[in-house]
């Protein structure tokens, strides 16, 4: 019987590269709460955040993130005027990361509107135009 070929290096360059990716994940998520706390510090040299939107599997889980956010505003961490939301994925069946971005979205604009913030399509437009986005996805690896 032949043993199969070896493919020596292929796991190390692989691990490599997780590596890498979660070095700068590290440095992304790092560097965005440090611009975070100081905006709260400091809010004429750096502008507060507009939105956290969190994506949730389960609506428990939702909640869960909704009090770790409150929390944060009630310690500090996140400026009072900033939007928090955790949004579960609808009905509570897995629906994916591109979906639940979707969603997330949806559910911003949705609260939006029930601010008062903006009322129409094109309002909503216009907030979003004034609004500068940070998207940051973790996927499992």
């Amino acid at each position: 019987m032949e043993t199969p070929p070896s493919h020596e290096g292929e796991g190390t360059r692989s691990k490599s590269r997780r590596g890498r990716y979660n070095s700068d994940l590290e440095s992304i998520l790092r560097k965005s709460w440090y611009h975070l706390r100081l905006s709260v510090r400091h809010p004429s040299r750096v502008p507060t955040w507009d939105a956290i939107v969190l994506t949730a599997a389960s609506p428990e889980q939702a909640e869960l993130y909704e009090w770790q956010l409150s929390r944060a505003k009630r310690m500090g961490r996140i400026a009072s005027s900033t939007v928090t939301l955790a949004v579960p994925d609808p009905e509570g069946a897995r629906i994916g990361s591109g979906a639940a971005t979707l969603n997330a979205i949806s559910a911003l604009a949705r609260h939006f509107q029930c601010l008062g913030v903006a009322t129409t399509q094109g309002e909503l437009d216009k907030v979003g135009s004034d609004i500068d986005v940070y998207w940051i996805s973790f996927e499992e690896l």
